[in-house]
């Protein structure tokens, strides 16, 4: 194999492996129904809380925007009247079982056979089911897949959102009763000691003489440092009661045993209530749950990569991969119904702090009207200290007030003489003032009409411009090969023609001189009226040495129009740090005789497919008109024998240097559709019939555009030989 042929298998090795590594994530869903597996349609499939599709008719669904390296963390799938049982990932196939449910109802009570409101309950062991809170009287119900049979070695997982502080996991022991098909779940939760009791009020001051009501049977008396000793047995879950206050807040403080109560004044019409310690300890537990969980989290996740690390040693016996492989597929299961509990445990605690922020506001408010109180109060005695003062100086102030209104009718005169004389004078600049306003309107006015007449002489214009540019359309359309007479050589064939403007700076060019077919595409500096100028130049270059000259060669007929443009442009006195006007192309010449194809291209290169696989042959370097000077610079022949059916593509950079891709948001950079891009899209349309191709990428080209202008002049050439 020689180099460039080396060069080219390890370059498309690379290209495939790149494709590969952006493959979307696929997958089916399935029901059983019986011994049998039906696909599921329409079926709403979610992974890790993100984007979700619908299923095909066959079941299938596919993430267009997710990568196979990405192994899914949580699959949900909502389908009517079925459950998710199991999902399987494998190497970017994702397999979704689905079951008929089945409606398990349960309920939670405290070792006291006290119902337990807020706890989320589920059951480990089942691939992504959501858990579910439990309700004023203890009650739940799960939904689950129908196989599922509930036992004594059933294990629920369940954890407190927020009242009982309980640990973020815990595994109860279960005494299953059948009566009424409930489940029953039995709670432990140990109390705590109260051995002191001290009330206090908003301001953390303690208050004597509260009458405090204990689990509706024991009263105490606060003392004047607001402490009360209990002599019964009272436990942190007690209810606390007292008498003309109302309380807040319960805190328990482990050093002592001391229940800290926070009370506030009753107002009028309002009654005591009640309150037991664990209401007011929402936000700590929240957090210290949401804490634990994090943790929890981030444990599973380490030990997951850990597994999967030593999964990558291929020296490990079948026994210890089977047991690591099954140890992963436990962990992956935990960790499903971890982040289900967090995204839970989140929800819980929106709940929580919005409840905490009405009953700050509350007590909020009681502040602002008690300092309001005080502070009338103050005003009320200030105001009697003033109205005692002001009664001894009442003769004083009538006095002074007398010669004040004297002072006023003296001074109110002499001011309502000013205004006069300053009204008269406000009077004549305003006259003044309309009068240049006026002058200011007409001459407003004038430019007005001038900008008009302007704007219009500016459209006439435009649209002579415009008339010239829409004949000068009609002229170079005239000078191209038509589709039918490059059809008639090639019936196998199209071509994909774009110009950015009215004209292009881009051109293709076809001839037949007796069993030689030569065909080009080019693409010339600029676009608009400049780059259609040198497509006329180009044109007649061509015809001057292919047609008349009979120059078959493609690499002398580039040198030559090398050379020509050069001339014509006077370009040879060009600093070698500047490359002159011109153009790129490239040239192939077909001949079915000798069953070959000869290829030569400046900076252009030539795409063809020959026995399934795409070849990417490089132009020269150096454009036609270059005045760029280099060493062993020169177009070179590339032949290419024909074996029968390949396809060959000439095209310019236009296609590929097109600014867009899927995203709406300004806020996003445009890219360019990029050469690797261009390569696989050309193979993969090589699949298809060459009549269609035409089709396929004017979709693919104005797909990627999207709303975008388009950046420059677009030609692709397609042809079976």
């Amino acid at each position: 194999m020689s180099k460039f042929g080396l060069f080219v298998s390890l370059f498309f090795q690379f290209c495939f492996f790149l494709s590969a590594s952006g493959q979307i994530l696929k997958g089916t869903v399935e029901k059983i129904e019986g011994e049998r597996r039906v696909p599921v349609q329409n079926a709403r499939v979610s992974i890790d809380g993100g984007q979700s599709v619908n299923t095909l008719l066959n079941g299938e669904f596919e993430f267009k925007e997710r990568e196979i390296s990405d192994t899914p963390r949580i699959v949900r799938v909502n389908k009517e009247g079925l459950v998710l049982k199991d999902w399987v990932y494998n190497n970017g196939k994702l397999s979704i079982t689905m079951i008929r449910p089945q409606q398990l109802k349960g309920r939670v009570l405290s070792n006291r056979n006290i119902p337990i409101e807020g706890l989320l309950v589920t059951i480990l062991g089942v691939r992504s089911l959501p858990p579910v809170a439990t309700d004023a009287e203890g009650y739940f119900s799960l939904t689950i897949p129908q196989d599922i049979e509930i036992g004594q070695e059933t294990k629920f997982l369940a954890y407190d959102a927020g009242r009982l502080g309980l640990n973020s996991k815990v595994n109860f022991e279960i005494k299953q009763s059948e009566n009424d098909d409930i489940v029953y779940l039995f709670v432990d939760i140990p109390p705590k000691p109260v051995r002191e009791i001290k009330v206090v009020d908003q301001f953390q001051v303690p208050v004597a003489d509260v009458t405090v009501i204990v689990d509706n049977q024991y009263r105490y008396v606060t003392g004047v440092d607001g402490l009360v000793r209990p002599d019964a047995d009272i436990t942190n879950f007690s209810a606390f009661l007292t008498q003309e206050f109302q309380i807040l807040s319960l805190d328990y403080e482990d050093a002592g045993s001391v229940m800290r109560v926070a009370v506030r004044t009753l107002e009028g019409g309002e009654e005591a209530k009640a309150l037991t310690f664990g209401e007011n300890k929402k936000v700590d537990i929240v957090n210290e749950a949401l804490s634990n969980l994090i943790q929890t989290q981030a444990d599973v996740e380490s030990e997951i990569e850990n597994i999967q690390k030593q999964l990558e040693n291929p020296y490990i016996t079948p026994e210890e991969r089977a047991r690591l492989q099954e140890r992963l597929s436990e962990l992956r299961s935990e960790l499903a119904n971890v982040t289900a509990f967090l995204l839970a445990t989140t929800e819980r605690a929106q709940e929580v702090f919005e409840e905490l922020r009405i009953e700050n506001k509350n007590t909020q408010d009681y502040l602002e009207e008690a300092l309001e109180t005080i502070e009338t109060q103050k005003e009320n005695e200030e105001l009697q200290a003033q109205q005692t003062r002001l009664t001894y100086g009442i003769f004083s102030i009538l006095a002074i007030a007398l010669l004040s209104i004297a002072a006023i009718f003296y001074f109110n005169g002499r001011k309502i003489s000013k205004q006069k004389d300053q009204l008269a004078e406000n009077n004549r600049m305003l006259e003044e003032t309309a009068v240049i306003m006026d002058q200011k309107n007409r001459q407003i006015n004038e430019k007005n009409e001038q900008l008009v007449e302007k704007t219009n002489e500016l459209e006439e214009t435009n649209n002579k411009i415009t008339d010239s540019i829409r004949y000068a359309e009609t002229i170079q359309k005239s000078i191209l090969p038509s589709t039918e007479q490059i059809q008639t050589a090639f019936p196998e064939s199209f071509i994909f023609f774009r110009p950015r403007d009215i004209v292009s700076g881009d051109f293709y060019w076809y001839s037949r001189k007796g069993d030689d077919f030569i065909i080009t595409a080019a693409d010339c500096t600029g676009h608009g009226v400049p780059g259609a100028f040198m497509t006329m130049m180009g044109n007649t270059l061509l015809n001057q040495i292919i047609n008349e000259s009979n120059n078959l060669d493609p690499a002398e007929i580039l040198t030559t129009m090398n050379e020509q443009v050069q001339i014509t442009l006077r370009q040879r006195q060009a600093g070698e740090n500047r490359d002159g006007d011109g153009m790129d192309m490239s040239l192939i010449r077909i001949n079915r005789v000798k069953n070959e194809v000869v290829f030569a291209g400046a900076k252009n290169p030539l795409y063809y497919v020959q026995d399934g696989e795409l070849f990417y042959m490089k132009g020269t370097n150096i454009s036609i008109g270059s005045t760029l000077k280099a060493k062993n610079r020169e177009f070179k022949n590339h032949t290419i024998p024909l074996k029968g059916g390949e396809i060959f593509y000439l095209v310019s950079d236009g296609f590929q240097d097109q600014l867009g891709g899927n995203s709406n948001d300004p806020s996003i950079r445009r890219k360019k559709y990029m050469k690797t891009k261009f390569i696989d899209f050309i193979y993969r349309c090589s699949q298809y019939p060459l009549l269609e191709q035409e089709a396929l990428f004017e979709q693919e080209f104005d797909n990627w555009r999207g709303d975008n202008s388009q950046t420059d002049d677009v030609v692709v050439i397609g042809l079976k030989v």
